[in-house]
């Protein structure tokens, strides 16, 4: 793997420095992947990724949940009737799913209860540190919901083209929606684009924040960048997909080539 520091266009926060390049490795320590799933078959996962209570990484087939431990990859839960579409572990450690066209959540014994209906059955969740923030298609636009205890979702914004990933980082709200990322202002429910990719066609997926040493991370298929400061590094052109950050380093999850990685070096303390 490399890291690459290279120009983007940066529209609101971040200016921009230079072109550079660097040998420097990561090292990729590999938690799971397709030979290690061989005793499950034609197993495939949705989207998803989360870190339970206990650290361990929470995964998810279309119809059942998955705990990857040092002790290989064991059931959570009952399997069910209705496809998974994604889910989220709220800050009060309740594991929040989409399930069909249903809100729903995972009972202390494994099973699912529901809580109410949702617009759309491909919505996507993403914990806060106080709400859960719903997105997805609502007819014909584009939503995020933020879903408070004790109140049904509301509207945070409407937006002109697929919204792919919700992050809340240090009392703001970021969504990513093709090759950008967007800043929303909650107050006046206004955005402004925080960065663009380049490449039109390069999809961002995925961010996430390391806690430990303030830097958020954000990723398409096939690469992962880091934000910090003034600067974006691209740290990996060799994989992408979902991204986590669990204390010990970055974790990448690529549901279509089935694997999960962890990226931890002196790169990502710097």
């Amino acid at each position: 793997m490399r890291k690459q520091i290279f120009t983007l266009l940066i529209i609101c926060c971040f200016p921009f420095y230079g072109m550079a390049q660097t040998n420097e490795k990561i090292s990729c320590e590999i938690l799971l992947n397709s030979k290690m799933l061989k005793p499950f078959e034609e197993i495939s996962f949705v989207s998803s990724m989360d870190i339970t209570p206990d650290g361990f990484v929470l995964l998810s087939t279309d119809k059942q949940f998955y705990i990857l431990g040092k002790g290989g990859m064991l059931p959570l839960s009952e399997k069910m009737q209705e496809r998974i579409n994604a889910f989220s572990i709220t800050t009060d450690n309740v594991l929040m799913f989409a399930c069909g066209k249903e809100l729903c959540y995972l009972d202390s014994i494994g099973k699912r209860s529901k809580l109410f209906d949702l617009p759309d059955n491909e919505m996507r969740l993403q914990a806060g540190a106080d709400v859960l923030y719903l997105y997805g298609k609502d007819k014909d636009k584009y939503v995020i919901y933020v879903l408070m205890q004790g109140a049904k979702y509301l509207t945070l914004l409407e937006y002109p083209a697929p919204i792919t990933s919700v992050l809340e980082l240090e009392g703001n709200v970021l969504f990513a929606a093709g090759n950008k990322i967007i800043l929303v202002d909650i107050n006046g429910r206004k955005t402004d684009n925080l960065l663009i990719l380049p490449n039109e066609n390069d999809s961002i997926i995925s961010m996430t924040n390391d806690f430990v040493h303030h830097t958020l991370y954000f990723s398409t298929n096939h690469s992962v960048y880091r934000v910090k400061g003034k600067t974006v590094e691209c740290i990996s052109e060799d994989v992408g997909g979902i991204l986590k950050y669990d204390g010990e380093g970055l974790l990448i999850f690529n549901n279509e080539e089935k694997y999960l990685v962890r990226l931890r070096n002196k790169i990502l303390e710097k």
